[in-house]
């Protein structure tokens, strides 16, 4: 994980200053006979505080991310989220999004297994002045 993020400082000149959950997913083929590609999971976000997110896909898989229109407000109980952006995973292909956006994973349906590296993290930026 420290790689990828040295590698994303290098790339954006953006300090992280505070990891704060780093985990693996395994994600296996779905029986369902009903899901298909175009079928997602839970719609969600990983955490309700300022963060950003990276998903490092570490296999050839699909298994689509979906990047959704709205993002995280403590004031809202409804969404009506809308579909912008899908990542297929490829071998060390990574997306970074804020992670207040809403997003969703989804099961293979040809490949027998998903592996993604989850990362989420902060970094120093003037809009966000609560974030140290």
């Amino acid at each position: 994980a420290m790689a990828i993020m040295d590698e994303y400082a290098r790339r954006t000149g953006e300090k992280v200053t505070d990891i704060m959950r780093v985990k693996l997913n395994n994600q296996t083929r779905s029986n369902n006979p009903n899901y298909d590609t175009n079928t997602h999971n839970e719609i969600h976000i990983d955490h309700v505080e300022y963060h950003k997110t990276i998903i490092y896909y570490i296999n050839d898989s699909d298994g689509d991310t979906f990047l959704f229109d709205q993002k995280y407000d403590p004031n809202r109980t409804h969404y009506d989220c809308k579909t912008v952006g899908r990542v297929t995973p490829k071998q060390n292909r990574l997306v970074c999004f804020d992670g207040l956006r809403y997003h969703a994973p989804s099961n293979p349906v040809y490949y027998p297994r998903r592996y993604i590296m989850n990362i989420n993290f902060v970094i120093r930026c003037s809009r966000y002045n609560s974030v140290k």
